[in-house]
């Protein structure tokens, strides 16, 4: 398990070079060619902030994550406060961020039921009347067609050859 764990941190690293912002990599030197790795294709865009946005955007980014990992060490290290199992015990932000913004719950009522509502229709209505009927209807008019088609079928070469005659001369006479 180590090992996979070396490779995913190095990757990492490597992910996170590509993505190193423009001001701080032309600071130092860096030379991004990811940068220009697919501009044959996708073409170039060159859109930068400023060397002092970068840099008071991460600062503001690390100083959200330090506070907040500093407020869950106030709040469950020093004070202790055990967090409620129960979602339907929480009020407000609290329960909000607890039920995960209720993302699941939207999804699973307005997506996943209204798909499954609009499979059962077309289930129904286009598979079961539509495609069934369609599908009987050309296996009962081959079957109709066949079976009349079947007495011509004699098995004696002489028919065969008179068949193939008069097809041929039909079909000179068409392009005549």
């Amino acid at each position: 398990m180590t090992i996979p764990l070396v490779l995913l941190a190095i990757l990492s690293i490597i992910g996170g070079w590509m993505g190193i912002p423009h001001g701080i990599a032309h600071a130092m030197g860096i030379h991004k060619s990811f940068d220009t790795f697919l501009a044959p294709v996708l073409g170039t865009f060159e859109m930068h902030a400023s060397l002092g946005m970068e840099l008071a955007i991460m600062g503001v980014t690390t100083l959200l994550i330090i506070a907040t990992i500093y407020y869950a060490y106030l709040l469950f290290v020093k004070k202790q406060v055990r967090p409620v199992r129960d979602v339907e015990a929480l009020t407000g932000p609290s329960r909000l961020i607890a039920g995960r913004f209720f993302i699941d719950e939207f999804y699973r009522k307005y997506i996943v039921q209204a798909n499954d509502k609009f499979a059962q229709l077309l289930e129904n209505v286009v598979e079961n009347r539509v495609v069934d009927n369609t599908v009987n209807a050309i296996g009962t008019a081959v079957s109709a067609i066949s079976n009349r088609f079947r007495k011509i079928q004699t098995g004696q070469l002489e028919h065969y050859v008179l068949v193939f005659v008069v097809a041929v001369a039909v079909m000179v006479a068409l392009l005549i």
